[in-house]
């Protein structure tokens, strides 16, 4: 056997009995939700709460160019957010129950709207006796904390985004509110709108 006979013999070998490679990939995938799909959650879940749909300007759209040659737009595909089930309706209008007597406790000074988008309590009322301020104040933040868990289990996002729920309603709600009402500030200051 010459020696050309022989390195493909060895090829065809090769080729057909040792190039077999079992492979196995690991693919960790995320799921990413767009964040504008979370403002738009608080957004529209805060105009339920109120009965007062907010006043954001609504973007226009782009002219589409009509000419072959220019590049369109690509957007990635994302998930649609799910937000609305029976659990979190039902803590919607139990806030919405409480709305004008939080919205009197907000202009009072005697809660604010804190940067983890919960109520605290900032000051004696002169509305409600210590034990119903620390009463209502709980319910509140219990359900907002409700619906944010919720928001953040149901689309299994990671723990670590339950805090960019957080804060996304936290601002939502601070825009909300007028001016004098205490909010507190990303870095932890209190401060009156």
């Amino acid at each position: 056997m010459n020696k050309k006979t022989l390195v493909l013999v060895c090829l065809f070998l090769m080729v057909g009995f040792g190039c077999y490679m079992k492979t196995e990939h690991k693919i960790t995938a995320h799921i990413t939700i767009d964040v504008r799909q979370i403002k738009e959650a608080a957004s529209s879940i805060e105009d339920m709460v109120s009965g007062n749909p907010s006043k954001k300007e609504i973007p226009k759209a782009k002219p589409n160019s009509r000419l072959w040659f220019s590049p369109s737009e690509a957007y990635a595909q994302t998930t649609q957010l799910k937000y609305l089930t029976e659990e979190i309706k039902e803590a919607i209008e139990r806030r919405k129950s409480r709305y004008p007597q939080i919205e009197e406790l907000l202009n009072e000074g005697s809660v604010g709207e804190n940067n983890q988008g919960l109520l605290e309590i900032r000051a004696k009322s002169q509305i409600l006796l210590d034990k119903e301020l620390k009463e209502i104040v709980s319910e509140e933040s219990n359900d907002r904390m409700f619906i944010y868990r919720s928001i953040q289990e149901q689309n299994n996002l990671p723990k670590e985004a339950l805090k960019d729920i957080q804060n996304t309603f936290a601002k939502e709600r601070q825009e909300r509110v007028g001016e004098g009402v205490w909010i507190q500030l990303p870095s932890g200051e209190w401060v009156r709108k």
